[in-house]
């Protein structure tokens, strides 16, 4: 370190080995030609490792603001990658789509990530078998367009409470996302969850005070 008060060295002798060398990590150039078909990851990459000094002023800024909510970990894959992983888990039981689609988001992020479950569930020898209704049913979204079309039901098993009750009969509507419970002072079985799906007298009417 230069005295303080005195003339920096360099600029009265110069440097020794006025001569940088700068290359691209290694890294880097597994991870572009990775992504070499995801414009989107390309344009993440070079704005996180600042590569992108010759773009355009405009496509700088948009890869910039792209790139506020990614890390380069592995979770981001190409879709090539996605339909593999797509593929092992419809292998597991044959899911659908809205089923595949869950367990991946959990992990992965993919662009296009609903196109290639569709081509995995297309291309899936064994759902082909069963023929074109069954196929389309995978495709089918979870969520129905009328109330009561589709109602999702569990139980949940709680100690035992006043006058004995100790499970809990819950149904969900997917339409409405309206869940209702019902208690049981038995366990859960095929009487109990017909029972809870008999429609009331007073389903549908307002309520009045007694």
């Amino acid at each position: 370190m230069a005295p303080v008060g005195c003339e920096d060295w360099e600029a009265s002798s110069g440097l020794v080995h006025d001569l940088f060398l700068t290359s691209i990590s290694p890294d880097i150039e597994l991870l572009c030609d990775r992504f070499s078909e995801e414009p989107l990851f390309c344009e993440v990459i070079e704005a996180l490792k600042n590569l992108d000094h010759l773009s355009d002023t405009r496509v700088r800024h948009r890869a910039r603001h792209h790139a506020l909510g990614y890390m380069i970990e592995d979770e981001c894959i190409s879709r090539v990658e996605a339909i593999a992983r797509a593929t092992e888990v419809h292998r597991q039981l044959h899911f659908g789509r809205d089923h595949i689609k869950l367990q991946l988001l959990d992990c992965i992020c993919s662009p296009g990530l609903d196109q290639s479950i569709i081509t995995v569930l297309a291309n899936c020898a064994r759902c082909k078998n069963f023929g074109s209704t069954h196929l389309h049913s995978l495709l089918e979204p979870i969520t129905r367009r009328h109330p009561f079309e589709l109602i999702i039901a569990d139980y949940l098993s709680l100690p035992k409470g006043t006058n004995g009750y100790h499970t809990v009969g819950l149904y969900l509507d997917t339409y409405s996302q309206r869940i209702w419970g019902f208690k049981h002072k038995t366990h859960s079985t095929a009487k109990t969850t017909i029972a809870g799906l008999e429609p009331s007298p007073q389903d549908g009417q307002p309520q009045t005070p007694s």
